[in-house]
């Protein structure tokens, strides 16, 4: 039950970063135009509705997704790279490096 609650936890940070963080201001979005909009509106879309019937491909989805818009966003180095680029623009950094170790577990 706890892991399950720890998934709900860290699947809502992934998309709460994704959202805040790809709207924050003109200039991020700007570096975004080879961010294909819909596939994260679908993308998004599936990942809440494997909330309930699969946490674990949620968190894994969220944080392909998150790979993705950070990538577009800046394309040197690895997750961990792009991710520390990106820091002063997210609000919850380290849950968000949590929520992927745990994808890595």
């Amino acid at each position: 039950m706890l892991n399950f609650i720890l998934l709900a936890i860290a699947i809502t940070g992934i998309i709460a970063l994704l959202l805040v963080g790809y709207i924050s201001n003109l200039k991020f979005r700007q570096k975004l135009a080879r961010v294909d909009q819909k596939k994260v509106d679908q993308n998004l879309i599936q990942i809440k509705d494997l909330e309930v019937s699969n946490p674990v491909l949620a968190v894994i989805e969220a944080d392909k997704l998150l790979d993705y818009v950070l990538k577009g966003a800046s394309s040197k180095g690895g997750f961990t790279d792009r991710l520390k680029s990106q820091e002063y623009r997210l609000t919850n950094v380290q849950a968000t490096w949590d929520s992927h170790k745990l994808r890595n577990r």
